[in-house]
């Protein structure tokens, strides 16, 4: 037989408790909170759970692990929010722009090891998909990694984030990294801005010295 446990958590003001977060008390609005957590007779342990401030939402559903071992979630996680930029400052991030965003995808812990599958992360409808493996430990070896980027322009992500200077054109990157020795190995399998290509294929061979690096990068400007 299993175990369930429902929470439900509502304030008026979420504000009052990002000093938990280390941040100083600001007026954000209200935040409910509902959670359903289960166990079966193997003492896995699996939650489902909304979390809604305004019109930001984070769903989150999967497994957590199975009990007493050490907590091991394997998640698929949605949030969306209009405008994230008030909830990153809370968690101390300032560079969060006030553009729409959707980040969703499977996430799960290891032990030293994330796992992301099928991310995506869509910004103001500038994408990035990324899926692989991080390991957070041993100078990141180990890790295996896909990424795609479809920009619809280069120069307005750039101002989003306090960046001038960059072209006003589309960008796309296909990318890899993956593991290679002591090192790692990466290449761009697909990358131009506007007409321009670029290509880049290399390594760091031993990431006791990150710093070393090895390779190939070219660019292809387009004939006039």
């Amino acid at each position: 037989s299993g175990t369930e446990l429902t929470v439900r958590f509502h304030s008026d003001e979420a504000g009052r408790w990002t000093t938990v977060l280390g941040q100083p008390q600001q007026e954000i609005g209200p935040l409910d909170f509902d959670a359903a957590l289960s166990s079966d007779s193997s003492g896995l342990m699996s939650i489902k759970a909304k979390a809604t401030q305004g019109q930001s939402t984070l769903d989150v559903e999967g497994a957590l692990g199975h009990l007493p071992d050490t907590l091991q979630p394997d998640l698929n996680i949605v949030f969306k929010s209009p405008d994230p930029s008030k909830l990153a400052a809370i968690a101390g991030l300032q560079r969060i722009p006030a553009a729409p965003l959707t980040i969703q995808g499977r996430f799960g812990l290891n032990g030293e090891l994330v796992q992301l599958g099928n991310v995506r992360v869509d910004l103001a409808g500038d994408l990035a998909d990324i899926d692989g493996t991080i390991n957070l430990s041993n100078h990141f070896a180990g890790s295996k990694l896909n990424l795609r980027v479809d920009v619809k322009n280069a120069g307005n992500l750039g101002r989003l984030f306090g960046r001038e200077g960059l072209p006003d054109q589309p960008m796309k990157l296909g990318a890899e990294v993956r593991p290679d020795g002591k090192g790692l190995a990466f290449k761009v399998t697909d990358g131009n801005l506007g007409d321009i290509q670029l290509e880049l294929d290399g390594r760091i061979p031993d990431l006791e010295q990150p710093l070393v690096l090895d390779g190939h990068f070219g660019i292809n400007l387009p004939r006039v």
